[in-house]
Order: C-alpha cells, then structure tokens, then sequence
C-alpha cells in the first residue's frame, strides 16, 4: 500500500520538522502545500529536512489561501498519488513514546502507525477512513487538556456511497466544509478507529494566538452558514458547538450541543465529547445540575474512559462533597479501558 502524507502551511517552521520526520518510516511520499503569505523559516526548515532524508519522493508547491480550509487541503489531495492519504497539520507528530490516558500504559505511536499500514494494505478493507486519538494541548507532562477520536486517513478513490435513496458512487472524495474538515461522500459506518495512535496537536506559542483568532472568526461565520443552508446538519452543530465554547461564549455552545445530541441517536465516542464539552460550558454557567447530569450521560455512553470521572470528581469538588470527589476520582485512576473503538462512529 502506498501511502501520501499531506500538509498545507503557514509559518510553522518551529514545528514542521518534527511533523515530516514522525512520519517518515510510513510515507511513501509527501504533498506539501506553503502558504504565499508566510513570513519564516517553513519553507527552510522543509528543504532541511529533505536534505537530510535523501530519496524521499515529494511534491512541494505554493498555494493561496482562499478562505477555504478544505479547498486548500483538497488542492494538495489531487496531488496525491497513494492509495491511501494522511492528513497532517505542521505543529502535529507522531510520538514515539507517549502514555495513552484511557489504557494507562506507553505506546509507541509511530510503530502502531506502521502496524496500521500494515494492516491495510494486507487486508484491504472495505472502508474510506481510519480514525487516530488527537491529543490536544495545553499538556500537564503527558496529559493532554481534550483528545477525541479524528479521521485522518483517507482512501485515495473514488465513492461508494448510496445513502437515502442517493448514489454517489464515482464521486471522489475529498473534503466539504470551508471552516472544519469533513470529507463527503464516505460512509462513516464502515470507519475504523485506532486509539493506540496518538497524534500530538501541540502548536507554538509564537502562533497559538493568531490561529485561535482566524480560526474562531472563520469556523462560527461558516458553521452558522451551513446551518442556515440545513438546520439539522449534525456535524456543523457539533463543531459550532466545541468553537463557541472555545470562544466563551457558552450560552451558545449549550444550545448548540443539546441540537446535536437531539438529533444524533447514535451512542459514539463523538456524542460521548459533545455531553464532555457541554458540561464544561454548564460548569461556567453555574448551572450544577446539568453540568453533572451531563458527566453522567457521557459515563453512560462509554463507562472505560478516564475524562468523565475526572470531569465528576472535579464537579464534587466545587460542591464542597469531598467523599464523592474522592470516590470519582480513585474510580478515575483504577479504571481499565474496556471499549473497543474501532467501529463505533458514525454520523
């Protein structure tokens, strides 16, 4: 199986080696897409890498940021020529050795990500995406402030999709939305989730507040677009919902998780993250009783996981219940991981 890594940048000539070299002994050849408007080293810092990494096939090129995430992921996709494609950010890697907070234990990232390809070319099945843990920062050591199960492999083709009556079969599949990257036309049902691979999402400080400031601007205006375009798109309403309580503004992110859940049925790992998030916006609300109602609806939904216990005995904790906090908390540290992910999400 051949495999293409992707990336678009902008200014990330702190990180971007650390990015292409966690995926080296994995990519059969790399898409690499520069912003015209960056001002620092990335383009210096690639080239280096290159230098030091003789033999390695590549695809390096300038492109114009068009307001368009997707568009601009999507130019570097039709340059891709492997059977499958990773999708990767310049701030992001894969670790060699990283604790995995749900099991407990170190994994070796980049070797799980070799075993995946692996896999996939021997056994070839019959899926469009596979989905790794994102690792989100501020870290505390080795524990990230979210992570939360992400596509980011992709099958290089084209669709084979029926759904509703519909057939998109030929389409090819790349991704959809300007502001959050959804492909279209897979068929999420048939995903496959890998939680032994953890990507780190771990951006500079010396970029953090310009990307956080385009990116809550760009994802609330185009989000809040597609749900005039159709008000039960379930994926616009969770991701507005993770922005705007990014953005504080928590009234809105309430209102929009308690939209998304009511129209998703589906008990999955993503619907588990929306009941997290939503707690965490009842929490600045003062509002106590769904602040925990809502830690209770996502421990019911995946009862292995280690973030939910947490969240509660943090909850315990400002009500001033020391014995609950304490009991939630030992739950927290004694829990084994149960839950098998690798299909359980669907959309």
């Amino acid at each position: 199986m051949k495999l293409s890594t992707c990336l678009v940048l902008k200014n990330e000539g702190e990180t971007i080696y650390r990015a292409l070299d966690s995926v080296k002994e994995v990519t059969d050849e790399y898409i690499i897409g520069i912003d015209t408007k960056t001002t620092d080293n990335t383009k210096t810092e690639v080239e280096r890498f290159f230098k030091n990494n003789k033999g390695i096939n590549r695809d390096i090129y300038e492109y114009e940021f068009k307001d368009s995430f997707s568009g601009a992921r999507n130019e570097g996709m039709d340059k891709a020529s492997g059977d499958w494609i990773l999708i990767l950010d310049g701030h992001e890697f894969f670790p060699s050795t990283w604790k995995n907070i749900v099991t407990g234990t170190n994994v070796d990232a980049v070797a799980c990500l070799k075993e995946v390809k692996k896999q996939v070319g021997e056994e070839n099945p019959d899926t469009d995406e596979l989905f790794f843990c994102l690792y989100q920062q501020p870290f505390v050591g080795e524990v990230p402030n979210n992570f939360f199960m992400q596509p980011r492999m992709y099958r290089n083709g084209k669709s084979k999709l029926i759904k509703d009556g519909k057939d998109y079969t030929g389409e090819i599949m790349r991704f959809g939305r300007k502001a959050h990257n959804v492909m279209k036309f897979t068929r999420p049902e048939l995903s496959i989730q890998y939680p032994e691979v953890i990507l780190i999402h771990d951006a500079p400080d010396s970029n953090r507040k310009e990307r956080k400031a385009q990116r809550l601007d760009m994802n609330t205006r185009e989000l809040k677009a597609d749900l005039k375009k159709n008000s039960k798109d379930v994926r616009a309403l969770f991701y507005l919902g993770n922005t705007l309580l990014e953005a504080k503004d928590y009234k809105g992110s309430i209102d929009s998780f308690d939209k998304y859940i009511s129209l998703n049925k589906l008990e999955h790992s993503e619907k588990y993250q929306a009941y997290l998030h939503k707690a965490l916006a009842h929490k600045e609300t003062k509002e106590e009783r769904e602040w925990k109602n809502s830690i209770f609806e996502a421990i019911k939904i995946d009862p292995s996981r280690r973030d939910a216990f947490i969240l509660m005995g943090d909850f315990y904790q400002e009500v001033k219940d020391y014995q609950k906090a304490i009991f939630y908390y030992s739950t927290a540290l004694m829990i084994a991981a149960k839950h098998d992910y690798r299909r359980d999400y669907a959309v």
